[in-house]
């Protein structure tokens, strides 16, 4: 069993990411435009999206895509 702790930090823009990234987070986490039950809040655009894995790569930090809405099978 592994009992490791990790670090999961939510971003809301690209510069929170790299901060979390930057300063010791194991994971980060963010809404994406299409699945985002909170319309109003700042997620993630396609674009984002891939600049965000390229930093993650860059920083050895797992990168989490919040889905909090239903899925339908035609969505998928």
């Amino acid at each position: 069993m592994n009992n490791k702790i990790e670090l999961l930090a939510p971003a809301g823009r690209i510069e929170q990411l790299k901060a979390a990234a930057v300063n010791g987070a194991d994971a980060v986490y963010f809404g994406g435009s299409a699945f985002s039950a909170r319309q109003s809040a700042r997620n993630f655009s396609d674009e984002e999206i891939i600049i965000a894995r390229r930093l993650t790569k860059k920083y050895n930090v797992k990168m989490f895509c919040a889905i909090n809405t239903l899925l339908y099978k035609e969505d998928v």
